[in-house]
């Protein structure tokens, strides 16, 4: 967990990738020998809305023209957990709402399955989830 993350019982329903570190001094080192990925490497490298659009300590980086960042929490873990379950009804376009989230949950690892305090079902990962569709 982030040092800025929200938790409780039976408020998260699966924990995803947002970046960063468990605390704020891990995060924002740029030190090699003291994390395996520091700053801003260990942050998620997003779309941003322009050139300059970050204040520190995000990093700005412009490429062909089009600005990203390197950016952290709820903004970049909601999207993947989002996109997870666009694939699920891709694949199963017939699933309710009820049985994506299941599907989610059934296929996430690190937790308990059920209502974990810190990452309720566990943590996302597509390809179990996308094999258990099977």
């Amino acid at each position: 967990m982030s040092y800025y993350s929200n938790y409780g019982t039976s408020d998260i329903d699966v924990g995803a990738p947002g970046g960063d570190y468990e605390t704020q001094e891990k995060t924002f080192t740029e030190d090699f020998d003291e994390v395996a990925r520091p700053w801003p490497l260990n942050a998620i490298f997003s779309t941003v809305p322009g050139e300059d659009s970050l204040s520190d300590p995000y990093v700005n980086t412009t490429i062909d023209g089009d600005a990203y960042g390197w950016l952290m929490g709820t903004s970049m873990a909601a999207p993947q957990v989002a996109g997870l379950a666009a694939l699920v009804r891709e694949l199963e376009p017939d699933f309710s709402a009820r049985y994506v989230e299941n599907a989610i949950k059934r296929g996430a690892e690190g937790g308990d399955g059920q209502s974990d305090d810190e990452l309720g079902a566990g943590r996302t990962n597509a390809l179990d989830v996308v094999e258990s569709l099977d």
